[in-house]
């Protein structure tokens, strides 16, 4: 009787009602642990799901997840690439995979798969919070404030991306703001110690605060007599609560004379949709720079790709004093890869003379790390006191080689009318710490 009685109990095990009830209570637990962040325990139970359901896409996602929360990151891929054969079309398995990977700093891949989730649901928030998030941790703001601020415009409770939109305030070094937001995402969840802490802590002091940057260029002039230029400089900027403060100073050679420029400047908000710079230097003993120069901008927030830009200057020479406004708009695209820039530049020259002119830029980030830049210009420029129209052509090359440290490579052609043609190339250095 015993012996038929486990034989029959055996029997039903086997079935798939059976499993399925056996499978459940193993879920909740699994879930239950999840809620107290208790991973471990939720990884535990997950496994013991899959004794009942074995190779199930939905618990191996899971499964995968926890291990991921605890670091176990490589464990974690292992799991997920199996959820992923037994169901190769699932988008969410696709999206955990490329959490996974954006955990293991492993970003090109990570993209792949993101990018082929948002394919085919260009509409989902926790895709566009994710992107955000791989955006933050390779040191690109503006692409991950957009891509959070779509994520929401999609789903105004989605904690991921409230979250993130803090985060990103945060590392640079907006406590205010960062605070608001995770004010906000615990209103959405009072229980997250994700918030918490986040609540409970400050700054990150691994962050970097500040940066210092130095860079040299020469100069060759053409269709003149002018002896070549030359120019040393160095920057040091911090960040601050809702903004920064830099000073500087450049060492110019030119005409067989020498000028020593020392600037300071600092950023602002002056509200949630606009900021504002201003910079003042001057240039003791001055030749042929300024012997001081004010300037001061603002932009403004119209569309969380879309910006208004306005700015003025004014230069005083020995020979009189150069005044100068531009107006132009700022346009991101493609998640921020592509940033274009168009300014309509008016100038007033020490008599009054109103000379105009425009400059437009192109900036974008083909890969990870690397950013490229391209300009043109057809606007007037002071030089020594003189300003004349000048047509210039620019371009840059800036690569990150690790997070912290930043070499670039710049390149100017500017064609001064009535004057000499001028070709300059720059490199420099910048480390963040």
């Amino acid at each position: 009787m015993r012996f038929a009685t486990v034989i029959a109990a055996a029997l039903l095990a086997a079935s798939p009602a059976y499993a399925q009830d056996a499978a459940q209570g193993f879920i909740d637990s699994a879930q239950a642990a999840r809620r107290a962040q208790d991973f471990a325990g939720a990884e535990r139970a997950y496994q013991q799901a899959l004794g009942a359901r074995p190779g199930d896409a939905e618990l191996l996602t899971q499964l995968a997840l926890v291990q991921g929360f605890q670091a176990h990151y490589e464990m974690a891929l292992a799991t997920i690439v199996q959820a992923e054969a037994a169901a190769p079309a699932d988008l969410d398995i696709r999206l955990a995979k490329a959490r996974i990977l954006g955990w293991m700093a492993r970003y090109g891949e990570a993209s792949i798969a993101l990018d082929q989730v948002l394919a085919a649901r260009p509409r989902d928030a926790d895709a566009l919070a994710l992107q955000g998030r791989l955006a933050l941790y390779q040191n690109m703001p503006a692409k991950a404030r957009d891509a959070f601020t779509r994520a929401l415009a999609l789903d105004a409770r989605n904690l991921d991306a409230v979250i993130g939109l803090g985060d990103a305030a945060r590392a640079a070094g907006n406590e205010q703001d960062a605070r608001g937001y995770y004010l906000q995402a615990q209103a959405l969840d009072p229980g997250s110690r994700d918030v918490a802490e986040r609540l409970a802590g400050k700054a990150d002091e691994s962050t970097p605060k500040w940066t210092v940057s130095a860079a040299a260029g020469h100069s060759w002039l053409t269709r003149s007599t002018l002896k070549d230029w030359s120019e040393e400089s160095l920057h040091v900027e911090r960040l601050l609560d809702g903004g920064s403060v830099w000073a500087g100073v450049v060492h110019a050679q030119r005409f067989g004379l020498r000028d020593t420029e020392i600037a300071a400047g600092a950023s602002f908000r002056l509200g949630q949709r606009v900021s504002g710079t201003a910079e003042a230097a001057t240039t003791p003993n001055d030749d042929f720079l300024p012997s001081w120069r004010m300037a001061a901008g603002l932009t403004g927030r119209l569309t969380s790709t879309t910006f208004a830009l306005l700015d003025g200057s004014v230069r005083h020479y020995a020979t009189g004093t150069v005044k100068g406004v531009s107006a132009g708009i700022e346009q991101y695209l493609f998640d921020g890869k592509l940033d274009l820039a168009g300014r309509f530049v008016n100038s007033f020259d020490p008599t009054g003379r109103h000379l105009t002119g425009y400059a437009v830029a192109a900036t974008v980030i083909p890969i990870d790390r690397l950013r490229l830049r391209a300009g043109y210009a057809d606007a007037p420029e002071a030089d020594a006191g003189v300003v004349a129209g000048t047509r210039s052509l620019s371009g840059g090359v800036a690569f990150d080689l690790t997070t912290r440290l930043t070499v670039r490579v710049d390149y100017l052609r500017e064609d001064r009318s009535g004057s000499y043609l001028r070709q300059e190339l720059i490199a420099g250095l910048a480390y963040k710490f």
